[in-house]
């Protein structure tokens, strides 16, 4: 624009210049002279501006002639082999070009009364995110500003009476200095001098004190209250419940109450979804849930920042915002989990329902795949544990195997501990499992139980095998005759114990031929039922052994030693 207006004024000057400077035509002698009128007439003319017309003629003689050149130097462009050279060519055209542009708007600026065509077009605003952001926190620090204004007006308060107190300290100090230094002085000149300093001190001194009047006053009056605290905080509480109070509680009612409706509507939608559907199923409702959860938050905000903005309250209303994109931010890195766990829950994961999980050391049984899944032992007292999936989506999962238990012992249940540690389970929990062990409660961790290699008496049942020995004296009757009396002398002494209905069966053999003696195995087993009463097992089938022995005269061997002893030479 600026280029457009100087090519106007240098035109218009050149013409005027072309016009002024035109050479006199000599008179010609015998030519009468001009009256004075026509001589005057003429120098008026001269010395007018140019016409409309002669000034748009001259802007497109120099438009064509700047044409005419600019198609020169595209000649000399394409003609040119020399690169710096081309360079340079199409370089001054396209300055040339942008000069011819200026001008043909010039012409039509010049024609149409300063309008031009150019300005018809449609300007694209530059969007300036800082300018965004700064229009949006504005009416946040503006009522910050407003709530702080009585403590950061008292604080310039007592700054300015900090230093109006010493520039008045000062000024008596110079005073001082002066009240001293005159009687001192001979010289009218130096007194004079002396005289009016002290009078621009003494003013200086003055002003200090007015302002420090003034401030004293102001201080007073803004950091008293005028009236009680009971009646301002009535007033506060008052303006604030008809202004931000009223707004901030329509705008929290309207995220409760959509959050509510959504939330009902998702609960309804799974109900009548499940009704009829099958376990597999199941992921897609889950999924489903979770999208109305997530659609009721982003519309339970929309509803607020509607409530917010209707009422026009644009602090409200920006707060609210921050909040969202702080959180919005927060859950950037989330995404892609979150995604993982959709998957999950589609049943396109490492982990599905009703199979197996190891968690904390125990296995579980995954009962429902959830945002918080639940997990349950069903032989361990309290084990319905609600865990979130983000702790589950890496774990892997597998269908439990027929029969495989959830654990090797159930409450009451008689177990034996490695180290022969023989006992009654009372509880147990994920955490402790108690037993008690001679008449005494023990408790162990659980995963320390599980170390122990539990062997459970009482589910399955169990069987008691004992070596029993015989002397070496018996060889040739141990097998036909020895372990049928054993087997039936055994039998008749257990028939008279209580725990004989569990019994199942009672195995005699013979076992080995031992360095000592001839070795018989016993087997006695025993349904579940008769758990307590193992240790009472053992002893009965020893005793019931060595009582046939003594009725049978078969003797007990012991650890023998046999030396040989070399004959000693004569």
């Amino acid at each position: 624009m600026p280029f457009r207006w100087l090519a106007i004024v240098s035109i218009c000057i050149l013409l005027a210049q072309d016009i002024h400077a035109q050479p006199k035509v000599a008179k010609p002698e015998n030519s009468p002279e001009m009256p004075p009128q026509t001589q005057h007439i003429s120098g008026h003319e001269l010395d007018a501006a140019p016409s409309r017309e002669e000034q748009l003629h001259t802007l497109m003689k120099m438009i064509a002639d700047m044409k005419t050149h600019l198609a020169t130097l595209e000649q000399q462009a394409e003609s040119t082999t020399n690169p710096e050279k081309k360079k340079e060519l199409q370089k001054e055209s396209e300055n040339l070009t942008k000069e011819i542009e200026e001008l043909e708007i010039a012409f039509g600026e010049l024609a149409t009364g300063g309008k031009s065509i150019a300005s018809l077009s449609l300007r694209e605003e530059q969007f300036d995110w800082q300018k965004g952001i700064q229009a949006l926190v504005r009416p946040l620090f503006d009522s910050l500003k407003r709530m702080t204004q009585r403590a950061r007006d008292i604080e310039k308060m007592t700054i300015q009476q900090n230093q109006y107190r010493a520039q008045k300290k000062m000024a008596t100090d110079a005073l001082a200095h002066l009240q001293k230094l005159l009687p001192q002085v001979k010289k009218p000149a130096v007194k004079r001098k002396l005289t009016a300093l002290q009078k621009q001190w003494q003013e200086k001194q003055e002003e200090a004190q007015n302002q420090l009047d003034r401030l004293k006053i102001q201080l007073e009056q803004t950091a008293i209250p005028a009236k009680t605290s009971y009646k301002r905080f009535i007033e506060t509480f008052k303006e604030f419940a008809s202004g931000h109070g009223l707004t901030l509680m329509l705008a929290t009612g309207g995220f409760i109450l959509t959050f509510f409706l959504f939330t009902r509507l998702g609960q309804l939608i799974s109900r009548s979804t499940r009704r009829g559907q099958k376990t597999k199923n199941r992921p897609l409702v889950q999924v489903i849930a979770l999208l109305i959860k997530i659609l009721a938050v982003i519309a339970s905000l929309l509803v607020a920042a509607l409530i917010l903005s209707a009422l026009g309250d644009w602090l409200l209303l920006t707060v609210l915002f921050l909040i969202t994109i702080l959180i919005a931010w927060g859950l950037r890195n989330s995404l892609p989990h979150v995604i993982k766990e959709i998957y999950t829950m589609l049943g396109m994961g490492s982990i599905h329902e009703g199979q197996r999980i190891m968690y904390n050391g125990l296995p579980y049984r995954i009962n429902t795949l959830n945002i918080y899944s639940i997990l349950e032992n069903p032989l361990l007292r309290g084990s319905t544990v609600y865990i979130p999936l983000s702790y589950l989506i890496d774990m892997n999962s597998r269908p439990p195997a027929l029969h495989e238990p959830w654990f090797p012992s159930r409450e009451n249940d008689f177990v034996i501990l490695d180290g022969d540690i023989f006992g009654k389970v009372l509880t147990q929990t994920p955490e402790n499992v108690s037993m008690q062990v001679l008449g005494a409660i023990k408790t162990y961790a659980t995963t320390d139980y599980l170390a122990l290699n539990p062997r459970n008496l009482s589910q399955e049942g169990f069987a008691i095998p004992i070596v029993f020995g015989l002397d070496y004296s018996h060889q040739g009757e141990i097998i036909e005759t020895i372990v049928p009396q054993l087997h039936t002398f055994l039998t008749e002494q257990l028939e008279q114990q209580a725990f004989y209905p569990h019994m199942e069966s009672l195995m005699v053999d013979f076992n080995e031929a031992a360095a000592s003696s001839l070795n018989l195995l016993i087997v006695a087993s025993f349904t579940g039922a008769a758990a307590a009463d193992y240790w009472a097992i053992r002893r009965c089938l020893q005793r019931s052994a060595v009582s046939a022995c003594n009725r049978y005269g078969w003797g007990i061997p012991f650890n023998q030693l046999m030396v040989h002893i070399a004959p000693t030479e004569a």
